[in-house]
């Protein structure tokens, strides 16, 4: 065995453990989710998962809430890429698998707007499963 094989097998474990890259569907997918409404609703899983930061709760807890999708009103709706510059927010991508990322969205220097969004692949569709709303 070469020497540039055994260092190869060496690194093996290390890549493993590396952050999936973003596949080239969830970039596309991502781009119409952020501009079409209509678009982005057939693709938010029915019931979607809400979590909120309960403000009644003198520790802030988080609270789950399982919402209709169609009551976009009742859980923070993924903004479009024009709201998302109006209110400066940073857009981070952490893909956990090839079929699952989380995109969080927030403030800079700030904890008024802090959402996470689930994403994850269902056969050959990305589907929006689940909010996590973290703003105070």
């Amino acid at each position: 065995m070469s020497r540039s094989w055994f260092a190869a097998l060496l690194l093996l474990p290390l890549l493993g453990n590396a952050s999936p890259r973003c596949p080239a569907d969830f970039s596309a997918f991502l781009t119409e989710f952020e501009k079409d409404q209509a678009f982005q609703l057939s693709r938010t899983k029915d019931p979607i998962t809400y979590w909120h930061v309960d403000h009644h709760d003198p520790e802030m807890k988080m609270k789950k809430r399982v919402v209709a999708k169609a009551k976009r009103e009742e859980y923070e709706p993924y903004p479009t890429r024009e709201y998302q510059e109006k209110l400066r927010l940073h857009r981070k991508l952490e893909f956990t698998s090839p079929d699952m990322c989380t995109v969080s969205l927030g403030a800079p220097d700030s904890d008024m707007y802090a959402v996470d969004f689930r994403f994850i692949k269902s056969r050959t569709k990305w589907l929006l499963v689940e909010v996590r709303d973290n703003s105070l």
